[in-house]
């Protein structure tokens, strides 16, 4: 509970600076929903508390504890997951960036994150998709972007910056689409097979 206040106090620090006098802050302790015409500043999710999105728009969303966030759709500008807390993304946009830390799991199947992912301590993404392609910074292995497409077919560039480890690691998980999957354990099969017989 100690590190939720330095926290608010500093996003309301940049709130002030930024010009905007009056903040809106909604904390979610228990199941809630963000849907369209809804606009906040700043939303905290705790707890064990679930929270949809299904539009709206949110200029700051942090989900602590082993809270569960899920986003359909909408527009967030900084979203942040940390704890046990884990977020699943179908769509919507991510106008900033995505900080995934401390032990939180984001599992990512659509949407678009503006201008990068960044992983500090110990999270996790998992981007479920196909075609992925990884182009490093010319300046640092931590740092590029990801593409491919979404299940649904959808083309995406995610920009990754300060990456614990060179990219592909541990922390990033590339999920392909199911028949991906299918063919890469067909080919094994007959692989296996093939040895097999000799």
């Amino acid at each position: 509970m100690m590190h939720k206040i330095p926290i608010t106090i500093l996003l309301l620090s940049m709130l002030a600076i930024s010009g905007q006098v009056h903040a809106t802050i909604v904390e979610f302790n228990q199941d809630g929903l963000i849907k369209k015409g809804d606009e906040y500043d700043f939303v905290s999710v705790f707890d064990d508390a679930t929270v949809g999105m299904t539009g709206g728009v949110v200029e700051h969303l942090h989900a602590d504890d082993s809270s569960t966030f899920i986003l359909f759709d909408g527009d967030i500008g900084w979203l942040v997951a940390s704890d046990s807390s884990k977020m699943y993304v179908y769509g919507g946009s991510i106008e900033h960036s995505l900080i995934v830390d401390r032990r939180s799991t984001v599992s990512l199947f659509g949407g678009t994150i503006g201008q990068n992912l960044t992983i500090p301590n110990f999270g996790k993404v998992n981007i479920y998709g196909y075609g992925f392609e990884w182009k490093p910074s010319e300046s640092s292995g931590r740092n590029g972007s990801l593409s491919g497409y979404w299940l649904v077919g959808t083309p995406f560039i995610i920009p990754l910056r300060d990456l614990p480890e060179p990219f592909p690691g541990s922390q990033i998980v590339l999920i392909p689409e199911p028949s991906t999957l299918l063919l890469l354990a067909l080919g094994c099969l007959m692989l296996k097979k093939r040895n097999h017989s000799r």
